[in-house]
């Protein structure tokens, strides 16, 4: 390898590495530092004439979909933002190619894991102590009696954040401790902290990251009978810490009575409500869709009706048919089908791998058709999203057999 590729190669590396920090610190950092990283692929792929990625199905679904988002920019309901999303998106496909390929090794892997652990610790704490006292680290108060924001003030989403990158930080750990040669207390730290960070996405308030947690830790137990007892201890501990730190009502009801009542009646609740705004909006252009990140105008259009109105309907299927068509929501469709058949594969020929099954995990409830969402398309979930997708296809590659 050149000097310089090494170069190239090296600074996309930390910039990936640092993605689970730069997330925290705010999101014009953390999507600034994947672009950069799919920028230099793109300068090492045309100064080599490498482009052996783009054969891979997964690439080549993504660049027809793309090709179809420009497409469909031009019959828009405001062409020039959906253009500006459509082909800006291109970037989240090359980062994902570029940690497959080129970013990730087995030694890089080890080192994301490193630090994805490190910041869910501090993020779990922050959490924790703005709970028991009010304010966290930083002297953000809670932004509500029963939602935490932790360090991402004032946005409540310390719980997303935490459930996303929880499974290839934590399965990835075990791995780890498991591949020492005396591994029993770095597997018992691994738990703790696992205990704490599910105790802290219980904390935050946000019903759809604990329900997508649990969700997740069941599924592990039919896919790797082998980590019951990891998976009991951290379930054990959680509750323990849970009894004592959830003292006041408000938190209890909102994760439990709350969620009940909107389960029981969703189609009337704000969710419910978005949703069928976003199936009107797809069933009135069902080709095209209204155009990217045209929901938010369509939405508050005059003489419209809609049941309610936000930046995007939370839930993804729905956003790619409403903005993008029955065309485009075919293709993402495929492309989820792609990702997950190439996951299951290495999963069950790895025999549920930690390095493959926490990405894998991580991916899977991310792409949970059933579930309140944040946009596709905005650059902080998006960043949380490729991460795992690329740091998952990377392990495939190095930990599959």
């Amino acid at each position: 390898m050149q000097v310089w590729e090494s170069r190239l190669q090296t600074t996309a590396r930390w910039l990936t590495v640092a993605l689970p920090v730069l997330l925290i610190t705010g999101r014009a950092a953390a999507d600034t530092a994947l672009s950069l990283a799919a920028i230099l692929f793109l300068v090492r792929c045309i100064a080599t004439d490498d482009w052996s990625w783009t054969r891979q199905t997964w690439v080549r679904v993504a660049l027809g979909l793309w090709m179809w988002m420009l497409i469909i920019s031009n019959f828009a309901y405001k062409v020039g933002p959906s253009y500006t999303e459509a082909a800006a998106w291109i970037r989240f496909v090359l980062f994902a190619a570029a940690a497959e390929t080129w970013i990730l090794d087995k030694i890089w892997i080890r080192r994301l894991i490193y630090v994805t652990g490190a910041a869910l610790l501090f993020t779990a704490g922050d959490a924790v102590l703005q709970y028991v006292t009010g304010h966290d680290l930083f002297h953000y108060p809670k932004y509500s009696a029963d939602r935490l924001t932790g360090p991402f003030s004032p946005h409540p989403e310390v719980g997303v954040y935490m459930m996303r990158l929880f499974f290839p930080a934590s399965l990835g750990g075990l791995a780890v401790a498991m591949s020492r040669s005396a591994g029993t207390p770095w597997r018992v730290a691994v738990t703790a902290g696992a205990a704490l960070v599910v105790t802290a996405i219980f904390l935050s308030g946000e019903r759809a990251a604990l329900l997508l947690t649990l969700f997740g830790l069941i599924l592990i137990v039919f896919i790797r009978q082998g980590l019951r007892r990891a998976l009991m201890a951290v379930g054990a501990l959680a509750v323990l810490v849970a009894v004592l730190v959830a003292v006041k009502p408000p938190i209890v009801q909102r994760q439990v009575d709350s969620s009940a009542a909107v389960l029981a009646d969703f189609r009337n609740s704000n969710y419910g409500q978005l949703w069928q705004s976003g199936l009107m909006m797809g069933r009135a252009s069902p080709v095209t869709g209204v155009g990217m990140h045209n929901f938010r105008y369509v939405c508050v259009e005059p003489g419209k009706h809609f049941p309610r109105c936000n930046l995007h309907p939370h839930n993804m299927y729905i956003q790619w048919f409403a903005e993008s068509g029955i065309p485009g929501l075919v293709g993402f469709v495929i492309l989820v089908g792609v990702w997950l058949n190439r996951f299951w594969q290495a999963v069950r020929q790895s025999g549920g791998s930690g390095w493959i099954l926490g990405p894998a995990l991580a991916v899977f409830v991310q792409l949970w058709p059933i579930a309140p969402t944040g946009s596709f398309f905005s650059n902080w979930n998006a960043v949380t999203f490729w991460l795992v997708l690329g740091w998952g296809f990377a392990s495939v590659r190095f930990h599959g057999k």
